[in-house]
Formats: structure tokens, C-alpha cells, sequence
């Protein structure tokens, strides 16, 4: 096994519940893999998830009453996070049976296609991807 790899991404959000439903509805196999509630030292006990499997998570925490966040946009250093995807068209439907849309298609090579949705208020951007490739070379084509 790589030890070197990603192993979170932590991320704050209005409606951790959406979040969650939209996570998986991408990674079906995901689930809550641990939950609870954080003193944020101002007097707020927040809630937090992690949405994931044994070895890779995003680390949902909700914000407090009344502040409003950007994930995406003008003036943020984020810009939106990719997961790769069996099935694109899978995952979409299953994404708009839970009520988020496609917000545009990304751009696509002879063996990758990907597409991305927002999870909203805080435009979270997420990147679908899905390869018809197991070739490194086949598959990460930057011209």
C-alpha cells in the first residue's frame, strides 16, 4: 500500500445532511464513517461528519447560525474537488434524484469524460470524473 496519498479534505458547511446525501449519491460505497459536535470556542457547538470509506473521507464541519460561506468564487483560494466515478451518467441521475443538478460539463478526452454539480449555498463545486482507461497514459492527456 502507498502511504503517501491524500486522506482528507476538510470542508465547512451550511447543511451538512445535503452534503452528505450528494457524497454519496457520487460514492455510493462511502458512508458516515464518524460524527459528533465541536466547541468552536464562541459559544457554538457545531456538528461535524466524516463521509468516506476506511482509507479516504471529506471532513464535513457545519457552520454557525447566521454566517454565511463561499466555497467557490471571486476572492476564495478553493476552487472545487474531484471524484472519480464508475459510471458518469450513474452518478448523475443519482444526484438528481437528490434534488442537485449538473451544473456543467468539464471538458473530455478520448477516455475521460467529467462533468460537475454545486452543492449549494456555499458552491461547493464537484468534479465527476469517469475514465474508460486503466492506462496512466490513456487517462492523463493535458493537450
Amino acid at each position: 500500500m502507498n502511504p503517501n496519498r491524500l486522506e482528507h479534505l476538510n470542508v465547512t458547511l451550511t447543511d451538512l445532511d445535503r452534503a452528505t446525501r450528494a457524497l454519496r449519491a457520487i460514492v455510493p460505497q462511502w458512508s458516515v464513517r464518524g460524527a459528533g459536535t465541536w466547541d468552536d470556542g464562541q459559544g457554538h457547538l457545531l456538528p461535524w461528519r466524516h463521509v468516506g470509506d476506511d482509507f479516504q473521507y471529506l471532513s464535513l464541519y457545519g457552520t454557525p447560525p447566521g454566517h454565511a460561506l463561499r466555497a467557490a468564487g471571486p476572492g476564495v483560494a478553493f476552487n472545487h474537488l474531484a471524484l472519480v466515478v464508475d459510471d458518469l451518467d450513474a452518478a448523475l441521475a443519482r444526484l438528481r434524484a437528490e434534488g442537485i443538478a449538473l451544473d456543467h460539463i468539464g471538458g473530455s478526452t478520448e477516455h475521460r469524460r467529467s462533468a460537475y454539480v454545486v452543492i449549494e449555498p456555499e458552491r461547493l463545486q464537484i468534479e465527476l470524473v469517469a475514465y474508460d482507461s486503466a492506462v496512466p497514459a490513456e487517462r492523463n492527456v493535458y493537450a
